[in-house]
């Protein structure tokens, strides 16, 4: 069976977070290559018969602020860096393996600077707003959970954390010599 081709689209930058299963084997791919770029807002841009043959082409990581002029008056203002605001897409077509069908896939992307919506085949995914969820299968447990954040008044027991600068930690510990977990 032919795997359909699906279709992500980004406006402005996104924000997922995954990781790999350690029981089966774990394939990671980069994900850079092969993107299509336009500042500005588009109608219709997260449809999957959308045409982007226009848009830029580029390769991630890639931050179109700082390709514009800096200046006080920008949205950001002088505490911001004085770069220009506004909105971006980011759309990139790519097709699953055969073997990949059934099984659980993750897209991690490092670095999101702010507000994102990710659509996958048209539909919106919901917009978490740097909330990272994470999941333990097996003989794991989540220890803590931190993302550096010196203001944060998040609990460090828990299962979730939003993103801090792009960045948030989970520590698991392992509840069993005998098996792995993922």
């Amino acid at each position: 069976m032919k795997s359909a081709p699906l279709f992500f689209v980004i406006s402005l930058i996104a924000l997922s977070f995954g990781a790999c299963k350690s029981q089966s084997p774990c394939v990671i791919s980069d994900f850079n290559d092969g993107w299509t770029f336009h500042l500005g807002d588009v109608a219709d841009a997260q449809a999957i018969s959308f045409d982007d043959s226009n848009w830029r082409k580029l390769a991630l990581p890639h931050d179109w602020a700082i390709e514009g002029d800096f200046s006080a008056n920008n949205p950001s203002g002088s505490n911001g860096g004085a770069l220009p605001g506004g909105i971006g897409w980011y759309r990139k077509t790519f097709e699953l393996d055969k073997n990949q069908k059934d099984k659980k896939v993750f897209i991690d992307f490092n670095g999101v600077y702010m507000n994102s919506d990710v659509w996958i085949n048209g539909n919106l995914c919901p917009n978490a707003e740097n909330l990272i969820l994470f999941e333990i299968d097996g003989n794991g447990s989540i220890v803590g959970v931190d993302n550096g954040s010196p203001t944060s008044m998040e609990r460090f027991k828990d299962n979730k954390r939003k993103a801090f600068y792009g960045k948030c930690l989970v520590v698991v510990q392992n509840n069993s010599k005998k098996e792995r977990f993922n």
